[in-house]
């Protein structure tokens, strides 16, 4: 039988040699990783990826804060009417989308009360 033990195995007994070395032990710690800790085996793939879309995410933060100060100092005047057109078009789209949800409780309501009456 082995048991993992801080990341890596141990093998309490064994009788046909083999165990942990050749990771065929059955304990958990080798179900979807080395289990020694080095970032070998599936786990180095998503640390890879995980860095590279990290690197990516910084990219675009950086090349975003770039192109503020170029709107800023290429449409500066424009940009409260720009603004004021947005922010109206937008609480209008939440005022309707306010409206059909109430709309939508309503019909629901009315099916409740239409399946709880007694025929």
């Amino acid at each position: 039988m082995h048991e993992c033990s801080e990341g890596s195995c141990s093998s309490k007994s064994s009788q046909n040699g083999c165990g942990c070395q050749n990771k065929q032990c059955g304990c958990s710690c080798h179900s979807q990783k080395c289990g020694c800790g080095c970032g070998k085996g599936e786990g180095q793939k998503e640390k890879f990826e995980y860095f590279l879309e990290l690197a990516d995410c910084a990219w675009k933060e950086v090349l975003k804060d770039e192109l503020k100060k170029q709107i800023q100092a290429n449409q500066k005047n424009r940009m409260p009417a720009l603004a004021k057109i947005i922010a109206e078009a937008n609480s209008a789209r939440w005022k309707r989308k306010m409206e059909k949800r109430e709309s939508c409780s309503e019909f629901k309501d009315k099916l409740c009360n239409f399946f709880s009456q007694e025929k």
